[in-house]
């Protein structure tokens, strides 16, 4: 292997693989930044709160593994349509998505509705925490309806390799996360999870206008 191959490598495909694992490392590490000031401020607000918050996130990653399958797939789909350049068929795949996962969120919602309190029951047999769970427990009724459009663009965006505009999404969405905490001190374990509901919408509003701006511009195929 000659310098010169080495060189017109670092360039090209080595350049842009690096910068893209430097992307995707931000975008996660502002991700588990999120979570975690949730669980160490609800630490702050009491044992009883941990314990309620730990069932209730049980609750929101059942939810958002099973709203993930419809990501992957248009990861796998839109990624094929990103590399034909074929806008008809990323149009179809991102249709068919929407209508899908949007009908699985509902039907979420309407199970924690409906069901939430016994659900809790058997995640926990402590009285207590099943009574101050339920009052917390219309955040995931909202959740699923909310992070599902995050969720199937994140997908959309890792198909077509965009992460800067991944990460600038998820900088924006910690940035709303951050500014609604500072609602606790009046709204005390809702500031949380308000927290949490803001930074899922943020990052698909965010995500959408990126997406919005590029199909109308005609540039979503341009290289990245």
């Amino acid at each position: 292997i000659s310098g010169e191959m080495l060189k017109t490598a670092w360039r090209g495909n080595f350049r842009r693989l690096l910068a893209l694992n430097r992307d995707i490392m931000l975008r996660s590490l502002l991700l588990q930044l999120c979570f975690g000031a949730i669980t160490v401020l609800g630490a702050r607000l009491g044992s009883d709160i941990i314990a309620v918050n730990a069932v209730l996130m049980t609750l929101l990653t059942f939810t958002a593994y099973a709203l993930d399958g419809f990501a992957y797939a248009v990861e796998a789909h839109s990624g094929q349509a990103y590399g034909a350049r074929d806008g008809s068929q990323l149009l179809d795949v991102w249709r068919a998505a929407c209508r899908q996962s949007g009908i699985v969120a509902l039907l979420f919602s309407v199970v924690y509705l409906l069901a939430g309190e016994h659900i809790i029951a058997l995640l926990t047999s402590l009285t207590q925490i099943q009574q101050l769970a339920d009052r917390y427990l219309i955040w995931q009724v909202i959740l699923p309806l909310v992070g599902v459009w995050c969720y199937l663009l994140d997908g959309m965006f890792i198909g077509a390799t965009r992460a800067a505009e991944m990460r600038n999404s998820m900088a924006v969405a910690a940035a709303g996360f951050a500014l609604t905490l500072l609602t606790l001190p009046w709204l005390g374990n809702h500031g949380l999870w308000l927290a949490l509901t803001v930074f899922l919408a943020l990052r698909g509003l965010s995500l959408a206008a990126i997406w919005r701006r590029h199909w109308r511009n005609g540039t979503w195929f341009a290289a990245t």
